[in-house]
């Protein structure tokens, strides 16, 4: 027997984890490269940049190979960022933002779609560290103003992201501009690689404290891909946690603390795969049932979808391909997906 109001059938989908560099389907970042050439470029920066990708990536194909094959590790995964955000410039934003929403509302069906990026990687690098953050502004705004598509009428979203590779000064200055522009940003994250972020604990507590503070929203990349990078000195300020897989399977003693403070979990499946977290799926659906025990909310989320070749509901359909969830669990997902945006 059917059951009634289990799913929504019209367009209800929200992705909350996913960063603003790997949203770009390589078929329209390649179409960029190839439609304006180096010239495009505003800057000697930007047209070497273009140069050498073009260069180094001819064809589509060979672009779209690059960012599918698998990883040995979330360092590899990482650098693919880096052929992406140097050409996300406030000139550019509109061009890219466009077809992301898009994409988002036709083939997702998403109608909230929250976008993380750093600020600082969009910016010049000829500059110089200082005039990089005063130009941080220009870019959100810039992306705010890309981000107003009505044609498609998604709700999207900006958490700027505080970055494990960046000085300290620079991320203090990012967490000043969310605050000063809670007009455009809805929260917070840290991002990029995992070591440095454990040998930084006591900066990076310093901002989140700041941020809850200020009733600004949090959440973080944090226990991804191994037990080591598990912080939960960060749990008080967290509404969400990006990924935290090592948590229900290597902590579950951390699970009761986690479900008193309604932290919910943004789960990627393909990103694991993907960065050679694990080999199968199999530690994601132990950490899935671990949740449901403890009555944690999750949702699935595509992460860098450009990178991982798959988007929401191929998330979904993934999930229940791999038994992570049951077909009527979609629904709950679904639900605190909604209920868990910033």
């Amino acid at each position: 027997m059917v059951e009634p109001g289990r799913m929504n059938a019209g367009p209800d989908y929200a992705d909350l984890h996913r960063h603003l560099g790997g949203a770009v389907h390589p078929k329209v970042l390649h179409g960029f490269l190839v439609k304006g050439g180096p010239d495009l470029g505003l800057s000697s920066v930007e047209r070497e940049t273009i140069r050498s990708l073009l260069e180094r990536f001819p064809t589509y194909a060979a672009l779209k190979s690059h960012f599918a094959g698998r990883k040995h590790t979330l360092e590899d995964y990482l650098e693919l960022h880096k052929l992406v955000e140097p050409l996300q410039t406030p000139a550019t934003m509109a061009y890219f933002l466009y077809r992301i929403i898009r994409g988002a509302r036709v083939f997702e069906s998403t109608s909230l779609l929250e976008l993380r990026f750093s600020p600082y990687l969009r910016t010049c690098p000829a500059l110089d560290s200082s005039a990089r953050m005063a130009a941080m502004e220009d870019v959100v705004e810039s992306i705010a103003a890309g981000a107003r598509v009505p044609d498609y009428a998604v709700d999207v979203r900006f958490v700027l992201c505080l970055h494990t590779a960046l000085r300290d000064d620079v991320n203090s200055a990012t967490l000043d501009l969310a605050l000063r522009r809670r007009d455009l940003i809805r929260g917070i994250d840290v991002a990029g690689p995992e070591k440095p972020f454990g040998q930084r604990l006591d900066f990076f507590l310093s901002l989140f404290k700041r941020a809850a503070d200020s009733y600004l929203p949090a959440t973080a990349h944090i226990g991804e891909t191994s037990p080591e990078h598990i912080h939960p000195e960060f749990f008080p300020y967290l509404r969400r946690i990006g990924h935290g897989v090592q948590i229900p399977l290597h902590r579950p003693d951390l699970l009761p603390e986690m479900h008193r403070r309604g932290i919910c979990f943004e789960l990627c499946p393909s990103t694991y795969l993907h960065t050679g977290t694990f080999v199968n799926l199999a530690p994601v659906r132990e950490c899935t049932r671990l949740l449901e025990a403890e009555g944690i909310d999750y949702c699935f989320c595509t992460d860098n979808p450009a990178f991982n070749g798959r988007y929401l509901q191929g998330e979904h359909e993934l999930a229940l391909e791999n038994d992570l969830i049951k077909f009527r669990g979609l629904a709950r997902c679904q639900r605190n997906a909604f209920a868990h945006a910033f």
